[in-house]
């Protein structure tokens, strides 16, 4: 086996067992809310989900930052594990049509954020949401505050369903159809592939704030934040990891129409072999792009119309 497909192999197989990311952070209009403030916090552990993932023989519990897939929970593949049971304590953020919104995963659980180690990775000079400040919050770390990185390449991606008349956002589900408004994927820079989120300049994550569409309709929202890392064609076990969140959110606006119809559904649309979930083996170690890609949940919103998504061409 080629020593970069050993590589992927053995990051599925420690991506079963191991902690990776939540959604922790939100920013509106440049300024950082506070942790979990506006995302729907996680039950962790979660020892409720039906099904294990196919070779993992360990506790049927699951901790907040373990990989989520789509023959979990319904309600634990929308937004997080357990996460329903907290909308309530959640508080939901203001924001207008058209504001800048940015989202901070960090490398830790719920239940982490209360130790000495983490509780400084929210206060960081570079403007960021977290940042690493020692060893167990970034994968390398050189001595000095930087972003936080991914442990998984993917695309990231953020999803509006709005809440059906007459319910509330602390209670919603997400059962009912999702709008994709924002997409970080592939990048072609200098003949070669990379994936935006996994490395950017100096081979640390970019920042990627995101606009509410000026076009989205009044009301409330559940704000689906995630980064799938897509399984591999060839491999027998190729289930993709999902790494999702919620954050609840009442947007103000001016526009009288509609939202557009064509959007997922969540958990059905994300299922394995849905676009987006499968990639080959030579994707998945970055040496092209499969043709026909397209990004997984379905088409972009660009606040005027649904449009295809997928990667730039690949030379």
């Amino acid at each position: 086996m080629k020593t970069s497909a050993l590589i992927a192999v053995i990051l599925a197989i420690l991506g079963v067992a191991e902690g990776h990311w939540i959604w922790a952070r939100v920013a509106h209009n440049g300024v950082w809310q506070e942790p979990l403030q506006y995302l729907r916090n996680h039950t962790s552990p979660f020892c409720d989900e039906p099904l294990q993932p196919p070779g993992y023989s360990g506790t049927p519990c699951r901790h907040a930052s373990w990989p989520h897939y789509a023959f979990d929970l319904p309600n634990s593949v929308r937004c997080g594990r357990g996460t329903i049971e907290h909308g309530v304590t959640t508080e939901t953020l203001k924001v207008k049509a058209g504001d800048t919104l940015e989202v901070q995963q960090v490398r830790a659980s719920p239940e982490d954020f209360d130790q000495p180690s983490y509780k400084t990775v929210f206060e960081c000079s570079s403007g960021t949401g977290a940042c690493c400040k020692g060893y167990g919050a970034c994968s390398f770390w050189n001595g000095i505050e930087q972003p936080i990185d991914f442990n998984h390449w993917g695309p990231r991606t953020i999803h509006l369903s709005k809440v059906p008349e007459g319910q509330d956002v602390t209670t919603y589900d997400g059962s009912g159809e999702w709008i994709k408004i924002d997409t970080q994927g592939v990048d072609v820079v200098n003949k070669s592939m990379r994936w935006h989120m996994y490395v950017g300049d100096n081979n640390l994550p970019p920042r990627a704030p995101f606009k509410i569409p000026k076009q989205t309709p009044a009301g409330q929202y559940l704000m689906r934040i995630d980064l799938m890392w897509p399984g591999t064609k060839e491999y027998q076990q190729n289930d993709a990891q999902m790494y999702p969140g919620c954050a609840q959110i009442e947007v103000e606006s001016e526009y009288t129409g509609s939202l557009p119809e064509g959007g997922v559904k969540i958990p059905e649309d994300l299922a394995t072999g849905k676009p987006g979930t499968l990639m080959s083996e030579a994707m998945q170690n970055f040496r092209k792009v499969d043709e026909n890609y397209e990004y997984p949940g379905g088409p972009l919103w660009d606040g005027e119309n649904l449009v295809q998504d997928h990667p730039p061409a690949f030379p």
